[in-house]
């Protein structure tokens, strides 16, 4: 032996019998892991590891423990002690030793730790992370964050489209659809083709009758179609009529004279109806309520009459009309008197040149789903000339939460409601912090939009559900009224339909909105923070294509417009030619190009073909070749940074699921690792000795 380590030997054994110490030096390193899983000496799976010193004679990492103070002694360099390093940030590495595993926690005030920072302590603080009371007490506040609005999407999808129609309901409608609107008269005259006054009272008193009131299903009985849809409360024709006006005096003299060997009181024309709110825009109305007909019993035939309050506007592609008129009820069971009415107002002109549209509404109950189905027909005589017919058909169901899937659908969106009341609370301490700055706040927007759009949909099932109680049976009233009475206990459920209409398309917009807004909850991911900023650097190259796009696209559309607008049915408004004209740069409307020929043999080509060697060639290869070229430059720094903290959250959620069976993950150095550093780069060589002279 050296004689120096000799000496360092022999002071070292000197000062620990003088002082009456028991001094223990032990250089070793061991993870959380190792201390937590036991509760003495020996009790842990992966006992301490020594680290050896290195060759540059590194300073060692020492703790002394014993009763009384402790001095380093003098001598060597092995005697002077350090304070303990900080844990490492990465992977959690300390440094400490093997008896100060097995000592109280009240020894750490002696070696200089700070209270709540001893062995006990850290094991305590281990155990409640992992508590039933914080489940969650593991994730860090962004994987938490993606944790929760997950939930949030799953008990949404689920609770929502789990009271969507199914199969059943799209055939039930389509075989409703089929058997009124292809149902003929003995002219081959459809609903579809129904032009004129005349081929309306037609279809009336033949298809509509045939199908109403004819028992083509043995054994079910009158008013029931199809077998299992029985009519509520009859059938309702209800007409909206208009106040004839004196024509513009600025007519020309030829077309003057036409008209007052026409007309009898000079000449007259019947505007578009103007009711409502249309009143106050355009000045006066003219909708007409006065009655009309022949005189019977000292007073006119057909009365205006409001509608039930319930009922609401009728939109069309041409018009909007008001929800009043007057009114032509056909019993539900009992044709003959179905036949009367029809009879009686065809002979007194229930429908004439004053007329500007005629609804018809049917609604049938099916009990074997639980399902109304509401049927509107519209004939809408405007101010060109004619008729023009439509059609809807929709299915809504009785009870929203019937059955087994019903109170599934209840308990998630219960569960819905529950995680976005805790998003709402969250919000409402924001704006309390942040008062007027909270409207910068995109998170709090987005939850207060939701929370609107929630409250919407909830009015609307309630309103709904409203109106269904509120019904009532009519069926006597109908057997005994007169053939022109209006029945004032009639119920228009048409606005149930309604309701279903606005409810499925705020839902939709949630769908987009809720799922959407996921991806910014990913945004800590290294791949779609990549994805993003391409997005971003492109978007300041894709902002002048659009507007270029957008100039040409314009252009090409008014074209169209202009040329085949009065001809062909794809082009018959502007809206509709943007409509057509995206689909066709989509790839579809291949067929369409044969109508445009016919109607224009030389501008079809010419527009045709130049707009999709325009928008398809040029412009859309441009657009690729932005985005492939800002997704190569991002490429390459994804590569540089292979860190990313969603699979670090994966990852810890996978090991917190596993753990309830049993299986236990040992993510300490996956977790928010960072990957070590690459080695230095090797000395450099000595150059070679200069050659002996």
């Amino acid at each position: 032996m050296p004689i120096g380590a000799a000496k360092s030997s022999q002071r070292s054994m000197m000062s620990s019998l003088s002082g009456g110490q028991t001094s223990q030096r032990s250089v070793v390193s061991f993870t959380d892991e190792s201390v937590g899983s036991g509760g003495g000496k020996g009790s842990s799976k992966h006992p301490p590891k020594a680290v050896e010193k290195s060759a540059a004679n590194t300073t060692a990492r020492t703790v002394d423990t014993g009763r009384g103070s402790s001095s380093p002694s003098r001598g060597s360099d092995q005697d002077r002690s350090e304070k303990p390093s900080k844990k490492d940030s990465g992977s959690k590495y300390e440094t400490t030793s093997a008896s100060n595993a097995l000592s109280s926690e009240g020894s750490s005030e002696k070696k200089g730790l700070k209270p709540g920072e001893g062995l006990y302590a850290r094991k305590k603080a281990r155990v409640s992370k992992f508590s039933i009371m914080n489940p969650l007490g593991f994730m860090d506040p962004q994987t938490k964050k993606i944790f929760w609005y997950t939930l949030f999407i799953v008990f949404f999808s689920i609770g929502v489209f789990n009271g969507r129609p199914s199969s059943t309901t799209f055939f039930m409608l389509r075989t409703m659809q089929e058997k009124i609107l292809t149902a003929k008269t003995a002219n081959d005259v459809t609903w579809e083709t129904v032009l004129d006054i005349d081929s309306l009272w037609d279809w009336i008193r033949g298809p509509l009758f045939d199908v109403v009131y004819s028992d083509n299903t043995p054994g079910s009985k009158e008013g029931a179609l199809l077998g299992y849809g029985y009519i509520i409360n009859g059938i309702r024709i209800r007409q909206v009529r208009i106040v004839p006006e004196v024509c513009r005096p600025d007519l020309p003299e030829w077309a003057a004279q036409a008209f007052d060997l026409s007309e009898e009181h000079g000449a007259k024309c019947f505007d578009a109806v103007r009711a409502g709110a249309i009143t106050s825009i355009r000045g006066t109305g003219n909708e007409d309520r006065e009655p009309f007909g022949a005189i019977v019993g000292g007073e006119r035939v057909f009365q205006w009459s409001e509608n039930d309050a319930w009922a609401a506007w009728t939109l069309t592609e041409l018009a909007s009309y008001p929800p009043d008129g007057y009114m032509m009820d056909l019993p539900a069971f009992n044709a003959t008197k179905a036949l009367d009415v029809i009879n009686l107002h065809q002979k007194h002109g229930f429908f004439d040149v004053q007329t500007r549209a005629a609804f018809l509404s049917l609604v049938t109950y099916n009990p074997n789903l639980n399902m109304l189905l509401i049927t509107r027909l519209a004939a809408e005589m405007s101010e060109f000339g004619g008729i023009v017919t439509s059609s809807s058909f929709q299915s809504v169901p009785l009870f929203v939460y019937d059955g087994f899937w019903g109170v599934m659908q209840l308990a998630f969106e219960a569960l819905f409601l529950l995680v976005l009341l805790k998003f709402v609370l969250e919000e409402v301490g924001w704006a309390l912090h942040l008062r007027a700055r909270f409207l910068y706040r995109f998170q709090g927007m987005f939850i207060l939009l939701v929370f609107s759009l929630v409250c919407a949909v909830a009015l609307l099932r309630a309103t709904g559900a409203a109106a269904i109680a509120g019904q009532t049976f009519i069926g006597e009233e109908q057997r005994t009224a007169s053939s022109t009475a209006v029945h004032t206990k009639f119920k228009d459920l048409d606005n149930i339909g309604y309701f279903r209409v606005m409810e499925d398309n705020i839902l939709g917009v949630l769908s987009v909105v809720i799922y959407l807004r996921f991806f910014l909850h990913l945004a800590n991911s290294t791949v779609l923070k990549h994805i993003y900023g391409m997005l971003r650097s492109a978007l300041f190259e894709i902002l002048p294509f659009f507007v270029l796009f957008i100039i040409v696209f314009l252009g090409f559309s008014l074209g169209f417009y202009v040329v085949f607008g009065p001809y062909v049915k794809e082009y018959r408004s502007f809206m509709r030619t943007i409509v057509t004209n995206t689909r066709m740069i989509m790839g579809g409307n291949s067929e369409l190009y044969e109508e445009l020929y016919l109607v224009n043999w030389i501008m079809a080509p010419l527009l045709y073909y130049t707009l999709a060697v325009t928008a398809f060639v040029l412009l859309f290869n441009v657009f690729l070749a932005i985005i492939v070229h800002t997704y190569a430059v991002y490429k390459n720094e994804l590569e540089r940074d292979p860190e990313d903290r969603l699979k670090d959250g994966i990852y810890t959620t996978m090991a917190w699921i596993l753990s309830f069976f049993g299986i236990k993950l040992n993510l300490t150095n996956r977790v928010h690792s960072t990957p070590p550093p690459p080695p230095p780069p090797p000395p450099p060589r000595a150059p070679p000795p200069p050659p002996p002279p």
